[in-house]
């Protein structure tokens, strides 16, 4: 019941409609999976539904939290929290 939402929302995926290269959407759609990035939003989707909420943190390499915070993030005694994911 809390799956079926979610896996039917990411599915498909999407369609990009652009004037650029063919190239370069093939390239952003290499990436897209590369990255799981609908498995994640799917995750994030089932996780909403059952708790009620949901976040997502996109970070850009270079501006995570390490850059802010030094690499021992974080700090040391606290607990992380469940899916993070440092690189």
């Amino acid at each position: 019941v809390i799956d079926s939402i979610p896996e039917d929302m990411v599915r498909a995926g999407i369609d990009i409609a652009t004037d650029t290269e063919n190239e370069d959407i093939d390239e952003i759609q290499a990436a897209i999976s590369r990255l799981r990035v609908w498995w994640s939003l799917g995750l994030l989707a089932k996780w909403g539904r059952l708790y009620g909420g949901a976040i997502a943190v996109i970070q850009i390499e270079g501006q995570g939290i390490e850059a802010r915070h030094g690499s021992s993030w974080p700090p040391s005694g606290r607990r992380r929290a469940r899916g993070w994911a440092a690189s």
